[in-house]
């Protein structure tokens, strides 16, 4: 199978599926029935860190099934790299995405970097014809957001992010019934998620320069926080994006107001967070 032709299977069939390569679902998508078994679909992952790792293991649990491969890693962390290797040991090492998205017959790559550098590598994949799949959080950035979609919907090549849960079956179940009407009106959701852990990482005590480099998650220049690692909010909404968001924090607020000034009693103080994501739909 030629480039092209490998490129618009992906294209054809992965649009269709509305997926992209990612564990589970997403990777059952490609058909070892349309693909030549001689010929496997060529994947780089940027950023074979712990998450990218675990992805790693994932295509390699279906690489023979699915008919893929890791044919490429890119990191500038050698512990994260010989890692990497350990699970593909014939893939090619590159220090810069840059070279890696140049290589010929790369069909997709899987970005797991830090969460300030997905847009780059997002971008500049899509505009070499290559497909992307993005792990969460989007990007840092709504405006870092958009330029990943406009950079999808121009060139046509695919752009997934993996909200994993988002193709779990117990959640689009509960999702169907809503839309059906099992459940009547919804007014209200509640959710929840306990996590009690340090993300605090190792750093080596001599590449004390490495700090932020391992521990990104724990400074604002480079992270969201909570809130993004964890708790995205997806919708829908017929009133906008900015006037929803807007209008249910102020209600929020002053319903809380108001009800403090009618006890007497002490009320223990509130938080309202949100991190709104744009989905394209």
């Amino acid at each position: 199978m030629d480039n092209q032709s490998r490129r618009s299977f992906l294209k054809k069939g992965l649009v269709a599926g509305g997926v992209m390569l990612a564990p589970g679902t997403m990777l059952n998508r490609i058909s070892a029935q349309s693909i030549s078994q001689k010929e496997k679909v060529r994947i780089g992952v940027v950023g074979p860190g712990s998450r990218g790792a675990h992805l790693i293991r994932q295509i390699n649990s279906v690489s023979e099934t699915e008919n893929m491969e890791v044919v490429a890693i890119c990191d500038i962390y050698e512990p994260s790299i010989k890692n990497a290797l350990s699970l593909v040991p014939n893939a090619k090492v590159f220090r810069d995405y840059r070279s890696l998205l140049e290589m010929k017959d790369l069909d997709a790559i899987v970005v797991a970097t830090p969460l300030h550098e997905h847009a780059r590598v997002t971008v500049d994949a899509l505009n070499n014809g290559i497909h992307v799949f993005c792990e969460k959080a989007m990007a840092l950035t709504m405006d870092d957001t958009y330029a990943m979609a406009e950079a999808h919907y121009r060139t046509g090549n695919i752009l997934h992010i993996g909200h994993q849960r988002l193709f779990d079956p117990k959640f689009l179940k509960g999702m169907n019934r809503i839309h059906n009407g099992d459940l009547g009106m919804v007014t209200q959701i509640r959710a929840y998620w306990h996590r009690n852990n340090n993300w605090r990482r190792p750093v080596p005590a001599d590449r004390p320069e490495l700090e932020r480099f391992i521990n990104w998650r724990l400074y604002r220049e480079y992270s969201l926080g909570l809130m993004t690692e964890l708790h995205p909010i997806i919708f829908r909404s017929p009133t906008g994006l900015k006037s929803f968001a807007r209008r249910g924090a102020w209600r929020w607020q002053h319903q809380l107001l108001e009800r403090r000034a009618r006890s007497r009693r002490q009320c223990r103080p509130h938080l309202f967070l949100c991190r709104w994501y744009a989905v394209y739909l």
